[in-house]
């Protein structure tokens, strides 16, 4: 059985892409922070019949991360597939980003995936596995007032094409996807955050081409065949239901 260890899986677009892998038949290992939902979606998984595995980890921390692959090879003594989800959005103008903000953001958001990437690709190049990186549609066109985010995003899509042409000599195929507009929770917080959320959302869905926000699953889905796909590498998939059209 292959083995897929997916980031902030407990939720949003992690939680997508595992109950897919899941249907595929990988064995999933669900690295999240919050407890909670990590063993709430192991819990469903395996009801289902699947094989899945919560590892509590913090992406911020290189030490969780090095455990977090550790107990993976420990369980399964395998691993097959990466996905680079976790991270967050914050929002702070360029003269509120304070140092301390903007170094908590890279570190989530860029850093996390170079240490899963380092700690990961010896294992990942014994079996001629993959990794996806999951970037955003702000790392490739910016967004108003993300400066530490829009940073780090386009720092994954660099990381991602060196590390596919280091690699992929070695087996290991590496490649990235930037969703625009996917309603997570972490979406659906922002629009909380908003005077008229509903508005806001019905705006934003119709300067869409398809009319409406993308899925968890969806996403889930186009990560898991840039996984699959044995001549995709390097890659960098845009997943935004046509918005960069205008």
């Amino acid at each position: 059985m292959k083995v897929a260890l997916i980031t902030g899986a407990g939720r949003g677009i992690g939680e997508g892409t595992a109950r897919v892998f899941a249907q595929a038949g990988y064995a999933v290992v669900l690295a999240e922070r919050d407890e909670t939902s990590g063993r709430n979606l192991e819990t469903e998984l395996k009801a289902s019949g699947h094989e899945a595995f919560f590892v509590q980890t913090d992406v911020t921390l290189e030490p969780s991360i090095q455990a977090c692959i550790a107990t993976t090879l420990e369980k399964y003594g395998r691993l097959d597939v990466l996905v680079n989800n976790a991270g967050r959005n914050r929002r702070t103008p360029l003269l509120e980003t304070s140092s301390e903000r903007w170094l908590d953001m890279l570190t989530l958001n860029l850093s996390s995936v170079f240490w899963f990437c380092k700690h990961a690709m010896p294992h990942l190049i014994k079996n001629a596995g993959s990794i996806v990186n999951v970037s955003s549609l702000v790392g490739l066109q910016g967004q108003s007032e993300a400066i530490a985010y829009a940073a780090a995003k386009g720092g994954v899509v660099a990381m991602t094409k060196t590390l596919a042409l280091d690699f992929a000599p070695k087996g290991v195929r590496v490649n990235c996807i930037c969703p625009g507009d996917v309603w997570t929770p972490q979406y659906s917080e922002w629009l909380t955050e908003q005077p008229d959320g509903k508005a806001v959302l019905e705006t934003i869905s119709a300067r869409l081409p398809v009319g409406r926000l993308g899925t968890t699953l969806e996403t889930g889905q186009a990560i898991f065949f840039l996984a699959e796909n044995g001549f995709a590498n390097g890659v960098i998939l845009v997943l935004d239901g046509g918005k960069q059209l205008g």
